[in-house]
């Protein structure tokens, strides 16, 4: 029987989209040829450094928010546990006589069998709507993506080049399983339960935790109306050790949050497994909310503990700052998934 499935964006912003040799210079000094930068398709390249007492509001992002490279062997890299994944990006050419391409590896093994779809003049204004990548019906497990850019000339290149040879990354999106076969609660600790009964085609259904059933502890402010035109509010940290804690029955969970050039690092615990650090620093200023953490194939028949603990800086530069989305109407800072029969 079929596990219940549900797509998953995993936007270029998103702290679980694993960048080599870096995810960007955060010096306001774009180096494409060395490594990954943010690149926003309405403002260009940041043009100052991200870290502690970096302006969150002037930085957000105005159009499409990529990461760029021209580095011979930079890589990306997503790992999930479902059936398919789309990336969508685009391989600029270069204007002069260099081959330019990208290898994919899939679950440790390279393959060109695999769906791609790019503009007959890929330009940065494509990667949006460019795919990269797509493959469909894999088995259910776990995967593990890497596109890598092969580049065999970098010289000439300008740090902030636009124009190719370049490798632009948008987002991905997956089809992710909750790795669960049988009925499944969608309840919160606290709330009534409500289960399904399981059918080969079920897909998995979403559901917004309220905010009250979040403990924060510390010094966390509530900040609403930190992003225009969004109606949305936010939890943020800047003491390090302030922590938010839920207690929740599902087969998966995510985070929702933002990358900001003041954040820093955080913890996330689940259960009694050892914590992961991840970090939240961005040259740009999230436009929405980002994945900041999910995980599937949870035993829905007991209660679960997620924990999210400001870290403070994790590298030179970070700031303390950490954002947990709030949210209203159909969107919440945590979700919950069960089966929907």
């Amino acid at each position: 029987m079929a596990d219940a499935v549900f797509p998953l964006a995993i936007d270029d912003t998103s702290p679980l989209v694993l960048y080599s040799p870096f995810r960007d210079t955060f010096t306001g000094t774009p180096a494409i040829t060395a490594g990954w930068n943010s690149f926003d398709t309405a403002s260009g390249f940041a043009d100052s450094p991200s870290g502690p007492g970096a302006p969150i509001g002037p930085t957000v992002v105005n159009g499409t928010s990529l990461h760029l490279t021209a580095a011979d062997g930079a890589a990306l890299q997503i790992d999930w546990h479902g059936t398919g994944i789309t990336v969508f990006g685009t391989l600029v050419p270069s204007t002069g006589d260099v081959d330019v391409s990208y290898t994919v590896i899939l679950d440790g093994t390279p393959t060109t069998n695999y769906i791609s779809n790019l503009s007959s003049i890929p330009t940065v204004d494509t990667a949006a709507n460019d795919v990269l990548v797509a493959f469909n019906s894999l088995p259910e497990g776990q995967h593990s993506l890497q596109l890598t850019l092969q580049n065999p000339d970098t010289n000439g290149i300008p740090g902030n080049s636009t124009v190719g040879p370049l490798l632009a990354f948008d987002r991905a999106l997956v089809n992710a399983s909750t790795g669960d076969t049988s009925a499944n609660s969608v309840t919160a600790s606290g709330s009534g339960t409500r289960t399904s009964s399981p059918t080969p085609t079920a897909l998995a259904r979403t559901a917004p935790v309220p905010d009250d059933q979040i403990a924060y502890r510390g010094q966390w402010d509530f900040t609403p109306d930190l992003l225009p035109g969004i109606t949305a509010s936010f939890h943020t940290s800047t003491n390090i050790g302030d922590r938010a804690t839920l207690i929740f029955n599902g087969s998966a969970v995510g985070l929702t949050g933002l990358t900001t050039p003041a954040s820093g690092a955080y913890n996330v615990t689940l259960d009694s497994e050892d914590p992961i650090t991840l970090s939240a620093r961005a040259s740009f200023t999230a436009s929405s909310p980002t994945l900041l953490y999910f995980r599937t194939g949870l035993d829905p028949s007991t209660m679960h503990v997620i924990e999210v603990v400001n870290a403070g800086p994790s590298d030179a530069g970070d700031g303390a700052v950490f954002e947990v989305w709030r949210g209203q109407d159909a969107e919440a800072g945590a979700r919950r998934w069960g089966r929907d029969g």
